[in-house]
């Protein structure tokens, strides 16, 4: 078998890229090394795009991994030292609580006015909810994004909302009555502030009810893939 006849580059070699010895002691870096590779891969994309990087990770497979009261404070400490600057926040989440997510909405906003969002893989749900925070979202072939629907002790808002439901449970009706009506609510404000602003009520009523009903998409786990994202919110 012949040998390559170039050598590799500093470019083409793997991790870490350099002659350098990290300053932390040697097991502690490698207890800890997925992390500063991660920090390398940040700056590597934050190089290319001139923007600063935040990432917002949460495994889908876990069944934990949800937006929770835990993550708004964790946010705002991401976010502190942004002083405004044009930020992308890369989202991988399979959804979670209304509350925190409109708490986080509201740092992200307060913190990353000009905001980019950046899908690799799936934000759904109330992750879906998050990117309409951004003034664009960035999306790919593996991207996906998902109706916002909320659930209440796992049961669609759409169908507690129904008649026959108030009749035989009338707190669980109002109570996804009321989740429905706060999750419309935040889509819709963040739509016209953001990216279908300008745009006609009626187009931005009619992708808010899209998005948050069961009328186009069927199920809640439904795939918006970025042709799909690019008719709705044009």
């Amino acid at each position: 078998m012949s040998q390559p006849t170039n050598p590799p580059t500093a470019r083409t070699e793997k991790f870490p890229r350099s002659t350098d010895l990290p300053t932390q002691s040697p097991q502690f870096w490698v207890e800890q090394k997925d992390r500063y590779l991660r920090q390398l891969l940040i700056r590597d994309i934050e190089e290319m795009t001139k923007r600063r990087l935040v990432v917002y990770f949460a495994n889908l497979f876990e069944a934990d991994a949800q937006i929770d009261g835990r993550d708004p404070a964790f946010m705002a400490e991401l976010l502190g030292d942004l002083a405004g600057a044009p930020a992308d926040l890369l989202i991988q989440t399979p959804g979670g609580g209304t509350d925190a997510t409109e708490a986080l909405v509201s740092i992200i906003q307060t913190l990353m006015p000009d905001l980019r969002a950046i899908v690799p893989r799936a934000a759904k749900s109330n992750g879906t909810l998050l990117c309409l925070a951004a003034k664009t979202i960035v999306m790919g072939p593996t991207s996906e994004l998902g109706p916002i629907e909320p659930h209440v002790q796992g049961i669609p808002a759409t169908i507690l909302e129904q008649p026959q439901v108030a009749a035989q449970n009338f707190a669980l009706h109002m109570a996804g009555k009321y989740a429905l009506a706060q999750t419309k609510s935040v889509a819709k404000k963040l739509l016209e502030t953001g990216m279908m602003k300008g745009k006609q009520q009626v187009d931005i009523d009619k992708t808010v009810q899209c998005l948050a009903s069961r009328d186009k998409y069927h199920s809640h786990g439904s795939a918006i893939d970025h042709k799909e994202a690019s008719s709705q919110f044009v």
